[in-house]
């Protein structure tokens, strides 16, 4: 095998343990596997892994190792229901990034338009930690119902 086809077949293998990890964990708020690709399961994780792959080729084997797969498989969600390019959207943050900030004219702004992403994503935070509460509230709940109603024989 070339050192290419080495790299690729690396990054599959990482692709496929994300995709691992991933039949793991339920479906849910409490997890943060809130959003699914609906129709064909088979295809659609078809499609995840490609996706993944396309990921490790264009931002990085290390990037693909680094990222949990929630994440990943979300990113890739929606991605797919907005018709979007997933590995293209993160290569675009990074390279827009990169020439925003090196250019002396524009640093400060890209700088504060990082601050404001990061700003976002304590926001989501918040919005999601309520939400994983009031998930596993309800799931708590619904075990002590369970284990308390009166068994038929």
């Amino acid at each position: 095998m070339t050192s290419a086809s080495n790299y690729t077949a690396e990054i599959e293998a990482v692709a496929d343990a994300k995709l691992a990890e991933l039949d793991g964990i339920p479906i849910g708020v409490a997890t943060g596997r809130r959003l699914e690709l609906g129709g064909d399961t088979a295809r659609n994780a078809e499609y995840i892994r490609n996706s993944m792959i396309d990921i490790g080729q264009r931002v990085g084997l290390h990037f693909l190792q680094m990222t949990p797969a929630v994440a990943l498989e979300q990113l890739c969600v929606v991605s797919a229901a907005k018709n979007h390019d997933t590995a293209g959207l993160l290569k675009s943050v990074i390279n827009s990034f990169m020439v925003a900030y090196l250019t002396p004219e524009t640093s400060d702004q890209a700088y504060a338009h990082l601050v404001g992403l990061e700003g976002l994503r304590g926001h989501v935070r918040q919005l999601r930690g309520g939400q994983r509460r009031e998930a596993l509230e309800q799931l708590a709940a619904t075990i002590l119902a369970g284990s308390t109603a009166p068994t038929q024989h």
